[in-house]
């Protein structure tokens, strides 16, 4: 039996090619399901990761991938407009995961474009299992990153999970009818 290398070659290529296209795809899923028990880990446990409430400025500072996404982003003016025109009764809850690609990127791009709006934005770092110290994630149902969790007067109206729909701003200007 003769065998073709090449073709062989091709063949293990484009397997691996899928496996790691499924891996990236799936980095920031939830891992609940999977038969396991999951405790929530400790920053000790998790070095260098963000885990629990954490500052913009402490994320920013601390945690360079975040920091260099967040200076390297610049808005368009729609998005800045939308930001902008929102109303002060609306708050924002971030979960994301510090480890997490999606979270690198749509986390500074929200932290920019809302830097001059007068929003409560609160940021929660979760481990590699979707868990925080405090219990919010699983409390509030999180399970992919990033998740925001958007509140008109105390009152939950929307989420944007993993990335927006629109832009940030306005998938939040939707939820709110600022849009």
């Amino acid at each position: 039996m003769k065998i073709n290398n090449k073709r062989l070659t091709q063949k293990i290529s484009t397997l691996v090619g899928v496996l790691a296209l499924s891996l990236i795809t799936t980095a920031c899923a939830t891992t609940e399901g999977h038969g396991q028990r999951h405790e929530a880990k400790s920053a000790s446990q998790n070095p260098g990761y963000a885990i629990g409430e954490i500052s913009q400025a402490q994320l920013l500072k601390g945690y360079p991938v975040f920091a260099k996404q967040y200076q390297g982003y610049v808005p368009a003016q729609a998005e800045l407009s939308a930001a902008n025109n929102l109303s002060e009764d609306i708050t924002l809850k971030v979960f994301f995961g510090s480890w997490c690609h999606d979270s690198e990127r749509e986390v500074p791009r929200l932290l920019k474009s809302f830097s001059k709006a007068n929003l409560d934005i609160e940021l929660i770092g979760l481990d590699t299992q979707k868990q925080d110290p405090q219990g919010l994630a699983k409390q509030f149902g999180v399970k992919y990153t990033p998740t925001i969790i958007v509140y008109k007067q105390g009152v939950e109206v929307g989420r944007i999970i993993e990335r927006p729909e629109l832009t940030l701003a306005q998938d939040i200007a939707r939820f709110t009818n600022n849009l």
